[in-house]
């Protein structure tokens, strides 16, 4: 016998449209330069150290972590250590801004690890595929044009 609440798919359903109605009003690129600008006055920092800190508006972690990433990945942050969160009883990752050295740094070895990896797909898509497969390769394919493109941006 199962055990726990039942799954309701149509409930599912609407809480991912409202999810991602409101992932669409949140400004990303305002979001990553107000995090950059704070972390530019306050040094090295996590994020629940900057919400801490007074992040404008009574933000959630789960609104601010996000953006730390997104910057991470973009080669905008370093992770230079952790710090116990003894409120979360885990460990937190300290984030500093790159210097321009590390940024194109990040830059440089990114996109040529992206390039390669498009080229195994196109490889791999060589072969006798399903087209489920097939288009999960040419998806993400263009995932990884788009983060080439976007290096570096905010």
């Amino acid at each position: 016998m199962r055990q726990g609440r039942p799954r309701n798919t149509k409930h599912m359903g609407l809480a991912k449209e409202n999810r991602n109605e409101s992932f669409k009003k949140v400004n990303k690129k305002t979001r990553q330069l107000e995090i950059l600008n704070l972390i530019q006055e306050t040094g090295p920092i996590t994020p629940n150290q900057l919400i801490q800190r007074g992040l404008q508006g009574d933000r959630p972690l789960s609104e601010v972590q996000p953006r730390f990433n997104e910057l991470w990945k973009k080669g905008h942050l370093i992770i230079i250590g952790s710090f116990y969160n003894q409120k979360s009883d885990n460990l937190n990752c300290i984030y500093r801004i790159s210097t321009d050295d590390e940024k194109k740094d990040y830059t440089r070895k990114a996109g040529q690890e992206w390039t390669d990896r498009i080229k195994r797909l196109e490889a791999d898509s060589m072969f006798d595929l399903s087209e489920d497969t097939r288009e999960w390769i040419k998806k993400e394919i263009v995932n990884l044009k788009k983060n080439i493109k976007n290096l570096i941006k905010i």
